[in-house]
């Protein structure tokens, strides 16, 4: 004890405490640039609003990242949490060891199951253009382990994309369907007497499609 406060160094308790104190200023200080400088969709026009992203880019990577890689040891209900804080709508019994790299433009329905380390994105630099697409899970959709989802993408109700699947930018994956593959494709669609819950229709009529298994 007397080695450690002659080195300075705190008690476990109070290194604690001054962490958890750090990361709340640090997300208070977040949600007020959020509020001041809100992400929108689109490229990131030169002036302010490439300040403001700047910024909140330099506070993700320096900041909050070493939580929300799926190394850190923070259980599942507190990593919702701290999603949540960040901005990102979860819905109800969703919980995952993923990452999401821009949170206020990811939104996940209820009882969406996610994999180890999958990762979502909601930002893509094509050249000299920088874009924001906001990227929509559908409620009890999965995605499997190491399945990267780009941004733009959208998982309707019910799909499943396998592990280690690649969704590239603006992908619209239907209600059902599985895909998988680097690129994902859709290797099988909906199966035909599957039922939406809230309209009581087949997902193949809502979709529109016949849904056939696609092979090869």
């Amino acid at each position: 004890m007397a080695a450690r406060k002659a080195a300075g160094l705190g008690s476990p308790v109070q290194v604690l405490a001054a962490l958890l104190a750090f990361y709340a200023a640090a997300i208070f200080g977040y949600r007020i640039l959020l509020r001041s400088f809100p992400l929108r969709e689109g490229a990131v026009e030169a002036g302010r609003t490439a300040f403001a992203y700047c910024t909140y880019m330099l506070l993700n990577i320096f900041v909050f990242f070493p939580v929300m890689q799926s190394s850190f040891p923070m259980p599942f209900p507190f990593r919702r949490l701290f999603y949540v804080l960040l901005g990102m709508r979860v819905g109800r019994n969703t919980h995952f060891p993923g990452i999401v790299m821009d949170p206020p433009l990811v939104e996940f329905g209820d009882d969406v199951v996610i994999g180890f380390e999958a990762v979502f994105s909601a930002h893509v630099a094509e050249g000299e253009r920088f874009s924001l697409m906001r990227v929509r899970i559908g409620s009890r959709a999965t995605v499997g382990a190491r399945a990267i989802v780009m941004p733009g993408v959208t998982i309707g109700e019910g799909a499943v994309v396998a592990a280690g699947a690649v969704v590239l930018k603006g992908t619209n994956i239907g209600p059902g369907e599985f895909w998988g593959g680097v690129p994902a494709r859709c290797l099988r669609g909906a199966p035909q007497g599957e039922i939406d819950e809230a309209s009581g229709l087949p997902l193949a009529r809502l979709t529109g499609r016949d849904f056939p298994v696609k092979v090869g």
